[in-house]
Formats: C-alpha cells, structure tokens, sequence
C-alpha cells in the first residue's frame, strides 16, 4: 500500500489513513464495480463487474483481499475458457490416475515440483503449452515413459 505526506489525507484513530482514504491523494474512495485488467501467464484478461474502491480524484484502485481472491480467481476463469485448458480438477485426476505423487509428474514435466499441485488446487494456472502436454501425456500411450526417460 503506497503512503503520503499529502496534505489531502484523512485520518482516522490513531492518525492512520481512513480505510476508505485514497493512498495516493488522501481523497475518500467510492466504492464500484467495473471491467479490470489482470495479467495471467504474461496475458491480460479483462474480468467484467468487479466490486472494488476507486478514488474519484485520481482514478487509483484498491481490493480488499476478499476481492483481490475473487478478481484472480474469476480471471483464471476466464483464462481456462478462453484457451480450454483442462480444469483443476481434471488435472489432479489425471494425475491420480497415472498414479503419480505431483512431486513425479512434476518432474516428468519439467517443472518446479510445488507448480503440479498450485494447478490442480487453482492457486495458478497452466499455460498452454503445458495443457497441451497434460493432454498428449493423458492421450497418447507411452508419452509419460518417453518424458521419464528423457527428465534430466
């Protein structure tokens, strides 16, 4: 959260910044809902009627963590629909199905081993290249033994 000496600030007990006080200019912020931009593998997706405070004065934003978890979920969202990547879900069953720990399929795909269980519990979202490879893995015999061998 940014700070300012400005003299604009309102503030509340103790002489911190009212909750509702703009960081940027001090001005009292309004509550809204409107479209915001949030960057999902490098790409921006646009998440329509999302409630948040905005600062009449100087157009700066402010979530509260309930609406910054909501605002990243709904853009996952709208980014595994856009490029119909395979759901959470149907990750970690894929997964189970291979009877594979997602430390093991981690490895077989080349990546961090914490990535394979952040996918399946939507705390981050694959990128298409990676969905692409769930998909050849979970549909073509014999491609999980090829990538084993091959894992440095």
């Amino acid at each position: 959260m940014k700070t300012t000496n400005n003299r604009h600030n309102r503030r509340g007990a103790g002489g911190r910044p009212d909750d509702d006080t703009c960081p940027s200019c001090g001005t009292a912020m309004k509550p809204t809902h409107r479209q915001v931009r949030l960057a999902i593998n490098g790409e921006p997706i646009l998440v329509r009627d999302v409630a948040h405070l905005r600062c009449p004065r100087c157009g700066e934003g402010l979530f509260t963590l309930a609406q910054a978890r909501l605002l990243f979920r709904s853009a996952q969202a709208v980014y595994r629909r856009k490029h119909r990547l395979l759901a959470a879900s149907e990750i970690g069953a894929l997964r189970r199905e291979l009877g594979l720990s997602a430390a093991a399929l981690a490895r077989a795909l080349r990546v961090n081993k914490d990535l394979v269980s952040r996918w399946e519990t939507e705390r981050a979202v694959q990128s298409v290249a990676y969905d692409a490879l769930l998909r050849v893995v979970r549909d073509v015999p014999g491609s999980l033994d090829y990538l084993r061998s091959s894992a440095a």
